[in-house]
């Protein structure tokens, strides 16, 4: 597990800390990137060193920025982590956003068992950990702020990415029951994004290519099929996401918010 300091500190001490998981590329970076230009102390973790250093190095051109190298379903290394914010940001954590996740596409009938247990280490797991070791830091917020990262993927089948759908379903209700297990001091909520170009529906085209899939299914046709004619953007993802750590939703918590151009309305 790796940290390093950012500059400028006490600019951002002022507004509060924020942990992103999966920051490394995708919405996460995005995300760390507009909190960081919005005052925001953010501490970014990903199990990818590399690519969470250009991150954090674009987030500290515009704010403060911390990493840590971990996979998310490690306990010990998550406790250390949040221990270590807790110590920076004398014992108070403002918000935590669960975007690290992993896909598995493959038909259904040849999928291994370790793929489904990887898809819930990292998306169930993995999210589950970040908020058990965050209670305390949050609590002190007052509110504090969770928003796990789901997919309308939990709320629709696919033959081909099935054990990705079921642990996108779990994150969903893995967030009803953290909000009312930690409420009023917690709020917790989710964000289900429908298709975003970002470096994972790349993967899913592969993988949909591998396994010989409809054509219909690729990124592009599906952009396509929502209502509003189009992908969404990381950056249409990260403002509601922001919009769910922000005072604006104060009266929120428990919710799954879809972020899909129509193609989800449940």
């Amino acid at each position: 597990m790796t940290s390093m300091h950012g500059r400028d500190r006490s600019a951002s001490a002022r507004r509060g800390c924020v942990v992103v998981t999966g920051a490394a590329s995708g919405i996460g970076s995005q995300v760390a990137l507009d909190l960081a230009a919005g005052g925001w102390h953010v501490w970014c973790l990903d199990r990818d060193l590399e690519r969470l250093s250009e991150t954090v190095a674009r987030a500290r051109e515009v704010g403060v920025a911390d990493p840590f190298t971990l996979d998310v379903a490690d306990e010990a290394a998550v406790a250390s982590a949040f221990a270590t914010v807790g110590d920076t940001c004398e014992g108070r954590l403002d918000g935590l956003v669960n975007s690290a996740g992993i896909l598995v596409v493959g038909r259904f009938e040849t999928l291994e068992v370790a793929q489904w247990e990887g898809a819930f280490r990292v998306n169930v797991i993995g999210s589950y950990l970040t908020i058990k070791h965050a209670i305390p830091l949050l609590r002190a917020a007052r509110p504090g702020r969770v928003v796990n990262l789901a997919s309308i993927a939990g709320k629709i089948p696919s033959a081909f990415t099935a054990p990705y759908n079921a642990s996108k379903a779990a994150v969903i209700s893995l967030t009803r029951s953290a909000a009312l297990a930690l409420a009023p001091d917690i709020l917790v909520n989710s964000v289900c994004p429908g298709p975003v170009d970002t470096p994972m529906y790349a993967q899913m085209d592969a993988g949909l290519d591998a396994a010989d899939a409809p054509g219909e299914l690729r990124f592009a046709r599906r952009s396509t099929l929502a209502p509003l004619g189009r992908a969404g953007t990381v950056a249409e993802i990260s403002a509601v996401i922001l919009f769910l750590l922000s005072g604006a939703a104060d009266f929120i918590t428990g919710e799954d918010v879809n972020v899909s151009g129509g193609m989800v309305m449940y």
